[in-house]
């Protein structure tokens, strides 16, 4: 995703959006068999470039919390090769990127994303970084993580950590171009990352509720 995001910043100007028009945002809706009158009116191709740019700026931070764990830890003999990545506290797994922006912020911001067969997964990752649709975090983050190349999962207590409701928070647009004004960046220098910590909107939530089949409801 990292590459994909800055490819599309190298391509972004400062005012327009070239590469990307309301018929590719459109495209996805119909393809995702989003009825009509549950279609945004218009989109704000500004809005959506600071969304873009947001994003890259989280995945740099990210992606640094990486490059800094193994210029500095160990790393084992083994293939590939990669470091122990530490736990931070109240996380189940030590994807460490993740991590820290969750300290930073107070929850990992995604793209909201539509999915419908036969869309590509070109479209999806079209959607990744354009950012369309607007931002989310989600509590908790990591209720779905599993051990893989990329990062170690605590199993212990894993089955209640799978049975919880996963809340989904979008990010008002006013708070992403906040983050472009010096004020912002005054209070952090007085207030600490308090000042840009990711704010939750309840009304504006979805909810997936465990089920008895294992399945989840959204509500």
């Amino acid at each position: 995703m990292s590459t994909h995001i800055l490819h599309v910043m190298s391509l972004m100007p400062i005012k327009a959006y070239p590469f990307f028009d309301t018929q590719f945002a459109e495209e996805i809706l119909d393809m995702a068999g989003v009825a009509d009158e549950r279609k945004p009116r218009d989109f704000d191709l500004i809005s959506a470039q600071m969304r873009t740019a947001y994003m890259f700026a989280a995945t740099l931070v990210h992606e640094f919390a990486h490059a800094f764990c193994k210029a500095y830890f160990e790393r084992p003999d083994t293939k590939p090769a990669q470091p122990n990545e530490p736990w931070l506290a109240d996380n189940r797994n030590n994807e460490l990127g993740h991590a820290v922006i969750l300290q930073i912020l107070g929850g990992i911001p995604g793209s909201n994303t539509l999915y419908r067969i036969p869309m590509s997964s070109a479209e999806v990752i079209k959607q990744w970084n354009y950012v369309p649709f607007g931002i989310h975090f989600r509590e908790p983050w990591d209720m779905w993580a599993k051990t893989s190349k990329f990062q170690q999962v605590i199993s212990e207590g894993a089955a209640e950590a799978n049975d919880k409701t996963c809340t989904f928070y979008p990010i008002a647009q006013r708070q992403i171009q906040s983050m472009y004004a010096k004020q912002t960046w005054d209070e952090v220098s007085r207030y600490g990352l308090d000042a840009i910590k990711l704010t939750k909107i309840p009304e504006w939530a979805a909810h997936l509720v465990p089920g008895e089949t294992g399945n989840y409801t959204l509500r």
